[in-house]
């Protein structure tokens, strides 16, 4: 279902609303909004990843797992994507995940999603008498050299 919005649904209206935006005020006028949408976008996407990068950095640096400012990178990557396509609706959303405070209630609420569907399991030698499933316990171990015909 969210793949029938996202690939058919969305873009169709999206190709509606710049119709409708082309007959009400002008071709030209639509035109440029598109192509303004998509150049602000690139310019905020380059000036606020170098911060999130810096960002992901300082986590990694002081022994952290930066889980946050992961999301935002992604976050800030799926804006622009928004952006640079031409439309009304992917301009708007890509626009609201431009807004700091909006793009962090965004990656909270993702990692509470995701964190509520991830089971983590973990296992241990002792789990299984034999060894692990799959494994081979007849392996020999040992080294070999090739044999040149003629020497």
């Amino acid at each position: 279902m969210i793949f029938l919005f996202l690939f058919i649904i969305l873009p169709l209206t999206d190709l509606v609303l710049l119709v409708y935006l082309a007959v009400k005020f002008s071709f030209i006028y639509t035109v440029l909004l598109v192509l303004l949408t998509g150049l602000t976008g690139i310019h905020f996407i380059k000036s606020q990843s170098a911060g999130t990068y810096s960002r992901i950095q300082n986590q990694f640096s002081s022994g952290n797992i930066p889980t946050i400012e992961m999301v935002q990178g992604l976050l800030l990557l799926a804006a622009g994507l928004l952006l640079i396509t031409p439309g009304v609706i992917t301009d708007a959303v890509g626009i609201l995940l431009l807004i700091p405070p909006l793009r962090f209630a965004v990656a909270h609420a993702l990692i509470r999603h995701f964190k509520s569907r991830i089971k983590i399991v973990t296992m241990s030698e002792g789990m299984f008498p034999g060894g692990f499933p799959g494994t081979d316990t007849d392996i020999i171990d040992g080294e070999w050299e090739e044999e040149k015909p003629g020497k």
